[in-house]
């Protein structure tokens, strides 16, 4: 990083003696892949796409464990799942709720109040998965 000069800044953080790791999933939040799919029976898309995400987490968990750490795009993740959307759905419809649903992922109140308490007393960290999706500030 270079400020306005063109001269380097250091960032400094403080130091603090304790680090907390957070997960985020069932930690911090209880929040699913493809949730307002899955929260609403009505959706046409719910039981096919409930029956696919549970054949991709239990049955195909090295091809998961790729697209946690980045090696396999969301995008790959969809056309694996072998869905046919209903007619009038655009063919990114899958894709651009998977990003919604996880920039509106909902933080576990009780845990954003621990979050709090701790911030001035430690270095606070999220371990998350490392998908292209998973929830993170802004995104």
């Amino acid at each position: 990083m270079t400020n306005r000069a063109g001269t380097p800044v250091q960032c400094v953080l403080p130091i603090f003696p304790t680090f907390v790791f957070f997960d985020w999933y069932n930690t911090l939040s209880t929040a699913q892949f493809w949730d307002s799919i899955l929260g609403n029976e009505r959706h046409p898309l719910a039981g096919p796409l409930n029956a696919a995400l549970e054949d991709l987490f239990r049955g195909r968990k090295e091809f998961v464990g790729a697209w946690m750490r980045g090696l396999v795009t969301d995008e790959q993740v969809i056309d694996t799942l072998n869905l046919t959307l209903p007619r009038g759905y655009n063919d990114d419809y899958l894709l651009r709720e998977l990003l919604r649903n996880c920039r509106n992922a909902k933080i576990n109140p009780a845990m954003s109040d621990i979050v709090r308490a701790l911030r001035d007393r430690g270095f606070l960290a999220v371990a998350s998965d490392n998908a292209s999706s998973t929830p993170r500030p802004g995104c």
